[in-house]
């Protein structure tokens, strides 16, 4: 989150900034709800009441109007679920392009909210326990399936490295 609100401090100053940061992180709210129609798919819900929730909830909208961290997480945490049921609806045709995409988003997630970390820990296991769960689990290729969930882990490593260097050399403290 501070990456990415001192975009907008860089690019009109920090006297004008909290306009734009309001501004994006509205937009983030209401993208998370037009992604989030998406999880409510597979049971069959009514995808308007899915994303009159997201975009709805007044905690969130109250959040909108702070620079916080809570909206990018929850915008975040959105795309990592949507990869990972599209991962999950389609176990016979594993796409490496989601596995990199799951990667990146959950390398991402730590760095919005400490939450994040235990998250992507506890994720491959997760997604594992799905497909074995799974009236499907005879669809799946464990082998691409545990390749893909590797190289995912490892792409969240590389996203989240930069940023513990960095915690290192500012505060002496290698970590998130």
């Amino acid at each position: 989150p501070a990456v990415l609100f001192s975009i907008p401090i860089k690019l009109v100053s920090l006297d004008k900034a909290a306009v734009w940061i309001v501004t994006l992180q509205c937009i983030l709210l209401y993208v998370s709800g037009i992604v989030a129609k998406r999880l409510g798919r597979p049971f069959r819900a009514n995808e308007n009441v899915i994303q009159g929730l997201i975009i709805f909830n007044p905690s969130l909208i109250n959040l909108c109007h702070h620079a916080q961290s809570d909206i990018v997480f929850m915008f975040l945490l959105t795309i990592f679920l949507v990869l990972v049921s599209r991962l999950l609806g389609r176990p016979n045709n594993l796409s490496f392009k989601n596995f990199i995409c799951i990667g990146v988003i959950a390398g991402l997630l730590p760095l919005a909210r400490p939450l994040g970390f235990y998250l992507i820990l506890a994720a491959p296991m997760l997604i594992i326990i799905a497909f074995v769960l799974s009236t499907r689990w005879s669809q799946v290729r464990w082998k691409k399936l545990l390749v893909g969930l590797s190289m995912s882990g490892l792409l969240a490593c590389v996203v989240m490295t930069p940023w513990a260097v960095r915690n290192y050399h500012v505060i002496n403290h290698f970590g998130l």
